[in-house]
């Protein structure tokens, strides 16, 4: 009788092991919008790439699950979770942008795998900068309802221009119309290292003006996995993953 309930117990041990071990192993959908640049691209053969297509994927191995990306329309992205398209999003979300959403109430947010705002973008020539206070007195382009106007004239007494599109700041700063740029990060590096006009002339400067948090969202109700995508942020924090896909991503010419 005892060797009987032994080999029950030792059976139902390890069922809950291979158990868990399946559910680790589970295969989530992760829905994306993959028209921003270095975040999200499609590359070829509508292959999707780009800085959260890595974040997510090291995410995923630091956590010991698999993941597939599908492309998703913007004006549909929280719909997509809510009626399970997909498990996960991860598309350039900011608490800042996701708060007047209609759908927030429905989801969850992660804790922020990356907090990274405004920088600072200025001609390869500009060789005597040495910091934010190098640009005190100096043409600061910014763009339309942007944190960082205030900060520069306030702070670093820059004299600031403000743009309704970023392709005109940057066709000034050519012209030596202005001497810098404030905008965010990813759109930085796009100006910069994706656009063939500017390769080799502008830089961006590792100083940041502002921070943003950028976050991943599940379905409300959804805490295991959200747990799970938590625990995996941190670790790729820990290990200089993600220090090493920001240099990649935002910083390598």
């Amino acid at each position: 009788m005892k060797k009987t309930v032994l080999i029950t117990l030792s059976a139902l041990l390890l069922l809950v092991t291979v158990g868990a071990k399946i559910s680790r192993k589970q295969r989530y959908t992760v829905g994306t919008v993959p028209y921003n640049p270095p975040m999200e691209i499609v590359a070829e053969e509508q292959r999707i790439i780009g800085f959260d297509i890595d974040v997510m994927t090291q995410i995923a191995a630091a956590q010991n699950i698999s993941v597939k990306f599908v492309p998703a329309l913007k004006e549909n992205i929280f719909r997509g979770l809510i009626d399970e398209t997909y498990d996960i999003v991860i598309s350039s979300l900011t608490l800042t942008d996701t708060a007047s959403s209609p759908e927030v109430t429905l989801i969850s947010f992660s804790e922020p795998y990356m907090e990274i705002g405004e920088v600072i973008v200025i001609s390869e020539d500009f060789t005597s900068y040495s910091g934010l206070e190098s640009l005190e007195g100096l043409r600061v382009g910014t763009l339309r309802a942007t944190p960082s106007k205030p900060i520069l004239e306030e702070r670093y007494g820059a004299v600031t221009q403000e743009y309704e599109l970023p392709e005109a700041a940057f066709e000034d700063m050519a012209r030596g119309v202005i001497d810098a740029i404030a905008c965010d990060l990813p759109l930085a590096s796009r100006m910069v290292h994706l656009n063939d006009e500017y390769r080799g002339i502008f830089r961006i400067a590792p100083e940041q003006l502002t921070r943003t948090s950028y976050v991943i969202a599940v379905k409300k109700g959804n805490t295991e996995l959200l747990s799970t995508l938590n625990r995996g942020i941190e670790k790729i924090k820990d290990d200089e993953t993600l220090e090493n896909l920001i240099d990649k991503w935002f910083f390598a010419k």
